[in-house]
Formats: C-alpha cells, sequence, structure tokens
C-alpha cells in the first residue's frame, strides 16, 4: 500500500481494492492494523470432555487481588471475589473444579468437563445446557460475573485483559505438573 492509500484510508476513503471488504468498505482504518493470531487450537472442540488450564490476566497487568508479602499472598476484595466466582462456576455448569490459584493479576484454574451429566432432575434448573458446556461459555461466564460484582463493589474500573490461555490437559503426568505449578 502506498502512502497517497494510506492518507486516504485516514480521512474516511478506502483505497481501491480488488473486492467488496467490510474492513476496507465501513471500517477503513482496521485494514492497517495487523490481523490477531488464533489464540484457541484450530477445530478442536472445546466442549468435549477433559481437563483444561486456564490463565485469566487482568487488563493491563494491574494488580487487583492480592499482595504478596515475604512470600505470603494476602488476597484482596477483588481477589476474593474472583475466588468466589471461580467455586461458583459448579452452581452453573456441570463441571469439576480443580486446583485454582489467585495470583496478584492473574488467575490459574483446572477445569474437567466430564463425560456424560448425570444430573438428578431437581438440579437440572440451575444448570445451563450440556450443549452449552465449553470452556469459551465457562470461562466467559465466569470473567463477567467477576468483573460486575468487582466493579459494583470494589473498583470501577476493573478489567480483564481480552481473552484467556488455555492448556489442553493429556495425560495424568501434564495434570500433576501442572497442579504443582
Amino acid at each position: 500500500m502506498n502512502q497517497e492509500n494510506i492518507e486516504l484510508a485516514g480521512e474516511g476513503h478506502a483505497p481501491p481494492a480488488s473486492g467488496p471488504s467490510i474492513k476496507s468498505d465501513f471500517y477503513p482504518r482496521l485494514r492497517l492494523l495487523p490481523e490477531r493470531k488464533p489464540i484457541r487450537l484450530p477445530g478442536y472442540d472445546y466442549s468435549l470432555p477433559g481437563w483444561y488450564f486456564i490463565t485469566a490476566c487482568t487488563q493491563n497487568r494491574i494488580e487487583y487481588f492480592c499482595t504478596i508479602t515475604y512470600g505470603r499472598r494476602t488476597l484482596s476484595s477483588a481477589g476474593n471475589v474472583t475466588h468466589d466466582c471461580w467455586h461458583a462456576i459448579i452452581d452453573r455448569f456441570n463441571v469439576h473444579l480443580d486446583t485454582f490459584v489467585v495470583m496478584p493479576n492473574h488467575v490459574h484454574g483446572i477445569i474437567r468437563i466430564p463425560e456424560m451429566p448425570n444430573i438428578p432432575d431437581a438440579d437440572k434448573a440451575c444448570l445451563v445446557p450440556a450443549s452449552t458446556i465449553t470452556i469459551p461459555n465457562i470461562v466467559g461466564s465466569f470473567k463477567s460475573a467477576c468483573t460486575r460484582i468487582i466493579r459494583q463493589t470494589v473498583d470501577p474500573t476493573f478489567a480483564w485483559q481480552r481473552s484467556y490461555h488455555d492448556h489442553i490437559i493429556r495425560n495424568e503426568i501434564d495434570l500433576n505438573r501442572i497442579r504443582e505449578y
């Protein structure tokens, strides 16, 4: 792209294109930004039964959740909310929670999606349908609940970093290594 096209795009005019593009036609400045790499394993079904290691960070790595002094961690109010929201995941989703740790600016947790849910009828009313039990839905729900409560009660500027990191745990050795981390 030459300098003339960049200047035109800055004024709201798209440079000549070979075909219609939403980015160039409606949002001319967006086409100048680099495309993000996909962060999920391509083609993997994140609703499959299995173990998943999740890491979610605060926006700009601001230390909202705890302080660590002389090796001792003390949760803040935001850290307590985050801890409680993590453990409330099982109230909404038919999953099992394993190790979870709150760090100053991020959280680590292990989620297991079971093989086949076996839920008594009385408990089905509070859970989401099995078809929506996916790691993105679980993490999105968790982050949303934390954000809402922390903004209402602790800090109205609280925000998570976009998305999250996940690792599909493939065997017991991997699971035990992550638990020790």
